[in-house]
């Protein structure tokens, strides 16, 4: 018999490895656009650092050797992980309440997409 993974662990792992930084890239790309002052100074900082961090995880997954690729997909994994990800979005939150924020619907969808990837792993410790 061949082993068949949960679709929802499966979902967890495609959500948490491959599409939270560039998700969150794009939030911090649009509050970059929109926002003014302090809050587009930290967004256009997480912006920079998830596509950095998405950029060597596509390119480890594609099979691309290299020190930076190696160093990007180790941090990336420490912690399960969840260190690194969950680090730029709590950065991200701090945009909401800083000098400068527009567009509340980006906060909106970046928690949506937090209780998302939530819901998933509480669904898969069942």
């Amino acid at each position: 018999m061949q082993f068949q993974p949960d679709p929802i662990l499966v979902a967890l792992i495609f959500a948490k490895r491959l599409a939270w930084l560039p998700a969150l890239g794009i939030l911090a790309l649009l509050r970059t656009l929109l926002a003014k002052g302090a809050s587009r100074g930290v967004a256009a900082l997480v912006c920079l650092a998830s596509l950095i961090l998405a950029s060597g995880i596509l390119a480890s997954s594609m099979g691309l050797a290299g020190a930076w690729v190696q160093t990007v997909a180790r941090t990336v994994a420490m912690g399960g992980g969840w260190i690194v990800p969950g680090l730029l979005s709590a950065v991200f939150l701090t945009t909401a309440i800083l000098p400068g924020r527009r567009a509340i619907w980006i906060d909106a969808v970046h928690v949506l997409g937090l209780a998302a990837i939530a819901g998933l792993w509480g669904v898969s410790q069942i």
